[in-house]
């Protein structure tokens, strides 16, 4: 079956009775969307009704639905129980992510785990690395048993629902990139750009 961002949202909102906008959020405050600059609010501008930018002198933050506009959970023969459900969009700067505009180098290297996410798309979804967390919930290294795209965790577009109904990628985001090389064609504006990485370095594809 092939679900939609805005289905998603219906039944989100059914169930938690509240209303859920899908409309970008705003803040009134020394963040704005103009001190993003144009590179960055291009890379998002095909995705406004999901995700929104501010950015200050230092910080870029980015609120999004988490959700693609791309077919989600089809695919899949590893199936976890769980299904993707939309983050509600907020305006509070504290509740958004928070993406150094100029990022920097670090002299030591930290190995990523299967926990948490490791960069934002700019549909605003998170990709995780390649190793999903233990059965006991605790951090783990990357091993073949535990990639979800070798055990048919991943639909067709190399994402899945985690285990807070938290949809996100753990390998290259296919379907993204050809939605972005689709619209890149139609409106012959050439954009590489994927996301960021959360320490802000951009990623291109």
């Amino acid at each position: 079956m092939i679900w939609s961002a805005l289905a998603f949202t219906l039944v989100a909102a059914c169930l938690s009775g509240i209303v859920i906008s899908t409309q970008p959020a705003t803040a009134a405050t020394a963040a704005t969307a103009a001190k993003c600059g144009t590179a960055r609010l291009s890379a998002v501008k095909y995705f406004k009704t999901t995700v929104s930018i501010l950015c200050d002198s230092k910080w870029m933050y980015v609120s999004s639905l988490e959700v693609p506009n791309d077919e989600m959970m089809v695919g899949i023969t590893g199936w976890n129980q769980q299904v993707p459900l939309p983050f509600v969009m907020s305006d509070v700067l504290s509740t958004m992510w928070k993406i150094p505009l100029k990022p920097i180098y670090s002299k030591t290297t930290t190995a990523t785990t299967g926990v948490g996410a490791t960069a934002l798309m700019v549909n605003g979804v998170p990709l995780f690395n390649a190793t999903k967390p233990s059965q006991s919930g605790n951090q783990s290294t990357y091993q073949p048993g535990t990639d979800p795209l070798l055990t048919g965790e991943l639909d067709r577009c190399d994402g899945h629902s985690g285990r807070g109904d938290d949809y996100h990628y753990h390998a290259y985001p296919a379907c993204l990139v050809k939605t972005l090389v689709t619209l890149s064609k139609s409106s012959k504006a050439k954009n590489s750009l994927l996301g960021w990485s959360l320490d802000g370095f951009p990623i291109y594809g």
